[in-house]
């Protein structure tokens, strides 16, 4: 049981791995500029996104939204089974991607009309014709993520959340666009720039300032997908010169932003 479909940045894949070790670099903490799910199957691990920890359990599924910090931490070498679907926003509808972007990050949807339609992929990808499951599981996904975004009442809780990259998130998120300096962050809550940059490496693996500039590029792209201007998204989200949009841009999303 298992498939792998891709084209650019889509991917719908059933995998499994029998000795799963999370010290390989798919594992690792990092994010996408793309949106995933991940619908966790079988085997004994815990979830990290952002400052938030979930202790997994099969039925669970989790949604990834693009620049959200995440990994697995295998907890017993048993067999890892997830499917695994990654699509752009700019490939879902604007209703969707703002349904998204205020949705829960992790479902338990067992015994789901959400569960049965993902499940719905293997068969498709045993008995479809490849010219056309292509198609059928692109319109699969439309019909996943509609499901997905009426299904609140199937959210769960994380199990630990770490208060000190909680606090240094929230501010973040609350007022990314006047941040400048990791001086900005360390006076808006109080804690001192090498204690921020100590946190906020030791747990989401990257320096703060870098995690800044990768949410105002998500933040820019966002506003562009609205039909704002690649100037005006720039300046929208914090940057002060175009020309350092520009690089860290191309930098996060591999592309120019006048190519979006």
């Amino acid at each position: 049981m298992g498939f792998e479909l891709r084209k650019g940045l889509y991917l719908f894949k059933h995998s499994i791995d029998e000795t799963p070790d999370d010290s390989r670099e798919n594992f690792k903490e990092h994010y996408h500029s793309s949106y995933e799910l991940l619908f966790f199957m079988k085997g004994k691990a815990d979830f990290t996104l952002r400052q938030q920890v979930y202790h997994l359990h099969s039925h669970n599924l989790i949604l990834i939204r693009p620049g959200e910090y995440h990994n697995i931490i295998i907890k017993e070498v048993s067999p890892y089974e997830r499917i695994v679907i990654r699509f752009s926003p700019e490939d879902i509808t604007p209703e969707l991607n703002t349904r998204l972007a205020s949705s829960s990050n992790v479902f338990d949807i067992r015994n789901s009309l959400l569960e049965r339609e993902i499940l719905n992929l293997d068969k498709y990808a045993e008995s479809l014709d490849e010219q056309i499951k292509e198609t059928v599981f692109f319109s699969q996904l439309t019909i996943i993520l509609c499901l997905l975004t009426a299904s609140e009442n199937l959210s769960r809780k994380e199990d630990i959340i770490n208060t000190s990259v909680a606090r240094i998130i929230e501010y973040i998120d609350s007022n990314l666009h006047s941040i400048r300096t990791i001086d900005d962050i360390s006076n808006g809550i109080r804690m001192s720039p090498s204690t921020i940059n100590k946190v906020f490496i030791k747990h989401i693996q990257t320096p703060v300032m870098s995690y800044v500039r990768i949410q105002k590029c998500i933040s820019a792209k966002n506003l562009m997908l609205n039909g704002v201007s690649a100037e005006e998204a720039a300046l929208n989200s914090g940057f002060e010169y175009y020309s350092t949009f520009y690089r860290s841009y191309r930098k996060v999303f591999g592309t120019a932003p006048s190519k979006n």
